[in-house]
């Protein structure tokens, strides 16, 4: 299957994401990671205290002149993948997940 028909198979997603006043987005798949579980249940136990901001340091291959052969696909835009929003969206998922944790945990029922 076509990038472009995996890309368009979302869009029931992303309109009932839409319709509730949320952003959906598929294949955040750092939040299973055990460390990141791991830290995200500290910050939901009030361990580390109140997360008062967070930063997001990062870099990654293939940012250079030459692309991979595997990634060639993110360089074309009908496919809506980039390097960029493909790493960034792993990890800002990864970096965030903890930080809701303690907000959804302290929230009245």
């Amino acid at each position: 299957m076509a990038a472009r028909q995996r890309l368009a198979g979302g869009g029931a997603a992303g309109r009932t994401g839409e319709q509730k006043g949320v952003l959906a987005v598929a294949g955040l798949q750092a939040r299973a990671a055990p460390a990141v579980r791991y830290v995200r249940d500290l910050v939901r136990q009030g361990y580390v205290g109140e997360v008062l901001s967070t930063t997001l340091i990062g870099s990654g291959m293939g940012w250079g002149p030459t692309i991979e052969p595997y990634n060639v696909y993110m360089s074309d835009r009908n496919n809506g993948a980039t390097l960029l929003s493909i790493a960034l969206g792993h990890a800002a998922d990864a970096l965030c997940l903890p930080c809701l944790a303690r907000s959804e945990s302290s929230r009245p029922r």
